[in-house]
């Protein structure tokens, strides 16, 4: 009896909510329409959304691959485009991938110009590094890149405008990776106290002495003597011989 009685109870609030659900639906269909709707649509667009992302980011790791720097002229337009795929790039992996290329290839760019080296280049070469400490400063191999980098951007700055204060900034570079723990297992330790131990060879100023000029070599000439006396022409009458010989008749 009490079991039938709790089925029967059951079955009431069953029928309570369909009927409030009922109501309500009826009430706010609109709105409840238009809210699934709406969830729908969300959907859809985060699915495409993603798809995208994912295609955008193939067509730029392709994009990338297809780059070449192997001269300067042709390095610059490459770089160019890499910075503008760098701007609108979903993906941190290849973001990072791409300061470290235009890192590296600007700075060895820079030095295969005629008179390196090339200045343009070793600001492109900056930023790059700077923007990857900025992003990636956490990432042990962005770190040392980045401050490698930068240390030889002062370096070749410092073969153009001999400042001193090139010097100073490279050397804290090269610190900054030696104290760093995270880089303990990298070679970046090594290198950076290579660096550090030439560092006053690298940031010496040379001056080249002036060209010598080549003395004139003087000719061997005979003294000119005392000019010689005038002589007048002397004019010789002509005459016939005279047979001086006796006859023997």
């Amino acid at each position: 009896m009490k079991a039938t009685r709790r089925h029967e109870l059951k079955e009431n609030d069953l029928s309570q909510m369909l009927v409030a659900a009922r109501d309500y639906l009826t009430e706010h269909g609109t709105k409840v329409g238009m809210i699934i709707f709406v969830l729908v649509v969300v959907l859809a667009v985060i699915g495409i959304s993603v798809r995208t992302r994912g295609a955008n980011i193939e067509r730029d790791w392709m994009r990338m691959s297809q780059l070449t720097f192997d001269d300067p002229t042709e390095g610059k337009a490459s770089i160019e485009k890499l910075r503008a795929m760098l701007v609108d790039a979903p993906d941190d992996n290849f973001v990072l991938s791409s300061l470290i290329t235009l890192g590296s290839q600007s700075l060895r760019l820079a030095q295969e110009v005629p008179v390196p080296p090339d200045m343009e280049l070793n600001q492109q070469a900056r930023g790059a590094f700077e923007e990857l400490l900025r992003r990636f400063g956490a990432n042990p191999l962005a770190f040392g890149l980045a401050h490698c980098g930068l240390a030889t951007v002062e370096e070749n700055e410092f073969a153009v405008d001999s400042l001193p204060g090139h010097k100073e900034r490279a050397e804290a570079h090269l610190q900054a990776i030696i104290e760093n723990p995270a880089l303990n297992s990298l070679p970046f330790h090594r290198v950076a106290s290579d660096r550090l131990a030439d560092l006053d060879k690298v940031f010496t100023v040379v001056r080249f002495a002036d060209p010598e000029i080549p003395e004139a070599v003087e000719e061997d000439v005979e003294p000119e003597g005392p000019p010689a006396p005038f002589v007048a022409p002397v004019e010789v009458e002509e005459f016939d011989p005279i047979d001086d010989t006796p006859d023997t008749d």
